[in-house]
C-alpha cells in the first residue's frame, strides 16, 4: 500500500481503538486520520442512555423483527426520535462515498480503515449484501472487504 486513510467514529471508544490501530502503521503511511460524527452509534433519542428492555417496548421495534428483508427494515421507525437504518446507512454510505470520490485520482493501492460501532457496522452491511439476518459483530470485531463490495454505497444524489 501506498497510504492509509483512517476513519473514525468520534466517540471515545472507537477513538481509542483507532488510536490502537494506529500505532500499528508505519508513519509514513498515514495519509490522513479524522474522528467524523457520520460514525456514530445509531442515535436512539428519547431512549438515550435508557435498558435494552424499554427500546424493545418501542412501538415499532416486534414490527422491525418481524419484517423479512431489508428493504422492509430500513424505514421502520422504532420511535419518531429514533434513528431508523435507512438514516444510518446514508449517513455512513455519504461519508465512504465522499473518501472514495476523493481518493478515486490516487495512483497505487491505498487502504481505508473505518473504526465504528458494532451495530453501525452491522446495520450498513446488512444493506451492502441485502441480509437482513447479518450475524452480530463482537466488541473489537473487525470486517475486511475491498471497495468494489460498496458499489451499491456510492450514489451520485439521495
Amino acid at each position: 500500500y501506498v497510504g492509509v486513510h483512517l476513519v473514525t467514529s468520534d466517540l471515545k471508544r472507537a477513538v481509542s481503538t483507532m488510536d490502537t490501530v494506529r500505532a500499528q502503521i508505519p508513519g509514513n503511511l498515514v495519509r490522513s486520520y479524522q474522528a467524523h460524527p457520520a460514525l456514530r452509534e445509531r442515535n436512539y433519542g428519547s431512549f438515550e442512555g435508557k435498558p435494552k428492555e424499554k427500546v424493545r417496548e418501542a412501538p415499532g421495534h416486534q414490527t422491525y423483527w418481524q419484517l423479512p428483508t431489508v428493504a422492509e427494515r430500513q424505514r421502520v421507525k422504532l420511535a419518531d426520535d429514533v434513528e431508523t437504518d435507512i438514516q444510518i446507512v446514508l449517513r455512513v454510505r455519504n461519508l465512504v462515498n465522499q473518501i472514495i470520490v476523493e481518493r478515486k485520482e490516487t495512483i497505487g493501492k491505498e487502504l481505508l480503515v473505518i473504526s465504528t460501532h458494532g451495530n453501525t457496522l452491522r446495520t450498513v452491511l446488512s444493506a451492502v449484501f441485502n441480509n437482513p439476518n447479518y450475524p452480530p459483530l463482537k466488541n473489537a470485531e473487525h470486517v475486511l472487504f475491498s471497495v468494489a463490495d460498496w458499489n451499491q454505497m456510492i450514489v451520485t444524489n439521495n
